[in-house]
């Protein structure tokens, strides 16, 4: 008969009354021996909590007791490691724009708060699309719009995508971001537009300025110094006729960082480098406002912000459209080379943009305004052509029909 097999000899209590062992659990993740020390007062009890805690960890509990396991990070954690892998990257010849981080930020604090401080691993698909399609603005109590949806899920993709890669995203439905329409000034909109602006502040006049005649965004024209502009005409030859001109040399930009501070960097894209004739009268009128300074100069000291401060209040003295924005008065100046009959490809280059999107769609705007009129055209001539049908086939009834004999 074999011997049966002894239970665990009870050890002597120590100076503090309780009984102190150390067991063998199992192995650790890297394949070394996992002993554990266990105390207790009941010692009937303690071999209860020993055998049990061994069950437990061979069930893959109490990982937190493995000194070579790696805690699963909590989608903030994420968010956060995953942006100041962005940050490193950002500056003025890095990946991302220091104006980038910022929106992470407001994306990692303001999304997605119903799952920030769940393990990564044990997030799920429905987790994500529950708050896609019940998320609320704190600020304004309303449903968030899908643009707002969109950037903050395009934000969490990649971070899952590097974090927790099993879990397929695919499956994750989102409302398709609406259209903006458009916004193509009425021609007859921008002198008045300027006058007011001039009235109003000498700096945003100018900025007025290079928004109407040259395109530039905002952000190019305050990183304008004076050495990037002619300081005196060029002049050319245009049928014959002398035509005196100025050049803008557009290669930088500015941005606002995370203290909300402007620096300078590159241009929105690489399309953005590039050098704009103007008519020489354009640069009088800078001149006349400002007079010209030294080469290193920066031409305006008004920032970008204080601009569309001034913009919101002329804006609405004028009576324009309330979805008109500052970026809006660009399109008058694509306006006018559409009108000249300038190519798409043309335009997209002076606008700064690296496809004709842009330029394509502000010629079917034009288009589609200028159909109404062909239409209206077009509906009197139907309406003519049907009246003299109505008269003919009326006239050919009435006639007697001649029978052929028989």
């Amino acid at each position: 008969m074999a011997k049966q097999k002894s239970r665990s000899k009870r050890p002597q209590r120590g100076a503090d009354g309780l009984y102190h062992v150390q067991r063998y659990i199992g192995k650790y993740a890297d394949g070394k021996p996992f002993y554990k020390r266990f105390s207790g007062l009941d010692w009937g009890q303690l071999q209860f909590e020993i055998f049990t805690y061994k069950k437990e960890y061979e069930a893959g509990m109490h990982q937190e007791d493995d000194p070579t396991y790696e805690k699963p990070m909590t989608l903030d954690e994420a968010f956060t490691k995953y942006i100041n892998t962005c940050r490193a990257l950002s500056g003025k010849d890095g990946d991302y724009s220091e104006s980038t981080i910022p929106g992470y930020e407001s994306i990692r604090k303001n999304a997605f708060q119903n799952i920030m401080d769940k393990e990564i691993d044990k997030i799920t698909v429905d987790d994500i699309q529950t708050y896609l399609d019940t998320a609320v603005s704190e600020r304004t109590g309303k449903r968030k719009s899908v643009k707002t949806l969109r950037n903050e899920f395009y934000l969490l993709k990649p971070v899952m995508e590097k974090y927790a890669p099993d879990l397929n995203l695919r499956k994750i439905k989102i409302g398709k971001r609406k259209k903006r329409k458009l916004m193509v000034m009425k021609m007859a909109d921008a002198p008045r537009i300027l006058a007011a602006a001039k009235e109003r502040h000498p700096e945003f006049f100018i900025y007025t300025l290079f928004a109407l005649v040259t395109g530039m965004r905002p952000s190019e024209v305050y990183a304008l110094r004076w050495g990037d502009i002619s300081a005196s005409p060029q002049i050319s030859l245009i049928d014959q006729k002398k035509h005196l001109y100025g050049a803008i040399n557009v290669n930088k930009a500015v941005v606002m960082d995370e203290n909300r501070v402007y620096k300078e960097k590159g241009t929105k894209t690489e399309a953005g480098d590039r050098v704009l004739r103007h008519d020489w009268s354009f640069f009088e009128e800078l001149y006349s406002v400002l007079p010209r300074g030294k080469d290193s100069d920066r031409i305006l000291e008004m920032t970008p912000r204080r601009q569309q401060y001034h913009w919101a209040l002329m804006r609405d003295e004028l009576g324009l459209d309330k979805a008109m924005r500052f970026y809006d008065l660009r399109h008058y100046h694509c306006s006018v080379m559409v009108a000249s009959g300038a190519p798409e490809d043309y335009i997209a280059a002076d606008m700064g943009h690296s496809t004709i999107d842009m330029a394509h769609n502000v010629y079917v705007e034009l288009i589609e305004e200028k159909q109404q009129n062909v239409d209206a055209s077009s509906a009197v001539y139907t309406a003519n052509l049907m009246a003299e049908l109505r008269n003919t086939t009326k006239n050919t009834t009435e006639k007697p029909i001649l029978l052929a004999a028989t």
